[in-house]
């Protein structure tokens, strides 16, 4: 891929493997494709042009939308290894991206085990005969030969094109996985595959710290957020909490950085917090050890996939509570 340079221009696919995803990276891996102008807003939408492929203008749409706490990957042209079983010739490229005949053009996924796929955005050109490209989404590995996980069309339509891949939830990269994009419908100068923008969360989730916290819960009474449960927690109940309200934590997160507040308690006790959807793990997060105690702690609890975890308090004591996100981890 050449070497990495310190300059903004540089492209390579390396710089953004593992690099955060934002507004600037999403537009320097369109870059990367070789279809900067993505990043239009003019057009008609809808990742299309309303002329011929020589006008580089996407719609205000063809830019993937960026996926809170994702990482960016991306696929060009140089990636694709050019496959043919009906015959035995080897697939001559023909400048500047087209294959004289027919086959399957492959390009792997880079991903650690561990990590999620989130989305996959494949990016086309459509010359005069408007015939769409397909792409797969395949993954191989131990017993597996060939297992397709979905495919999307690029639409029928002149000019530069996009065809969105999103599966149900998230895939998590498995020990002997190989995961790569395939496309079958790529082999004239008039339909021709640019590349792909893929996100996903690392294999060890990374912290992303909000610009500033939000609070998702407050139990005392006409405190925000007022539309959720109120009232002290006591004597060995639970609640679950919600942590995507105000946008604080993204579904699919691996855990949430909060602050943890108590007020008003009663007697000595302790409180916990845990991931919701799996057995009390019979630990404290927080203790105090008298009446009318204001206390705070900083911590990380593990949040299921709808960002949701679970609050309770020890035996014959209570405590309005407070939850402040600072962070999530993804």
């Amino acid at each position: 891929m050449g070497e990495i340079m310190d300059s903004p221009m540089d492209v390579s696919r390396r710089r953004f493997l593992g690099g955060a995803a934002g507004a600037g990276a999403m537009a320097a891996a369109a870059a990367a494709l070789g279809v900067s102008s993505v990043v239009s807003a003019e057009g008609e939408g809808n990742g299309t042009t309303d002329g011929a492929a020589s006008e580089g203008v996407f719609g205000a749409l063809a830019l993937p939308p960026v996926i809170r706490g994702a990482r960016i990957g991306t696929l060009t042209f140089a990636d694709m290894i050019a496959l043919n079983t009906s015959t035995s010739s080897q697939l001559q490229y023909s400048p500047p991206g087209g294959f004289t005949s027919t086959g399957w053009l492959n390009a792997p996924l880079q991903l650690a085990v561990g990590s999620r796929l989130l989305r996959v955005d494949s990016y086309a050109v459509i010359g005069p005969a408007a015939v769409p490209i397909t792409f797969n989404i395949n993954q191989s590995g131990i017993g597996v030969s060939n297992n397709n996980l979905g495919t999307a069309v690029t639409p029928s339509a002149l000019g530069l094109t996009q065809g969105t891949w999103i599966p149900p939830t998230p895939y998590t990269v498995l020990p002997g996985d190989r995961l790569y994009m395939e496309t079958t419908s790529c082999n004239s100068v008039s339909r021709l595959w640019a590349g792909a923008i893929y996100q996903y969360y690392d294999a060890n989730p990374q912290l992303n710290l909000l610009p500033a916290p939000i609070r998702v819960y407050d139990s005392r009474n006409g405190a925000n957020p007022t539309n959720v449960v109120k009232g002290p927690l006591a004597n060995n109940a639970t609640r679950v909490i919600d942590c995507t309200l105000g946008g604080a934590v993204p579904v699919d997160a691996a855990a949430a950085m909060i602050t943890l507040t108590l007020a008003g308690t009663s007697l000595a006790g302790f409180m916990s917090l845990w991931r919701n959807g799996i057995a009390d793990p019979g630990t404290s997060s927080i203790n105090w050890d008298h009446n009318g105690t204001n206390v705070a702690v900083t911590t990380v609890c593990a949040v299921d996939t709808n960002a949701k975890l679970i609050a309770k308090t020890g035996p014959n004591a209570s405590a309005d509570f407070i939850i402040d996100v600072i962070g999530f981890y993804a």
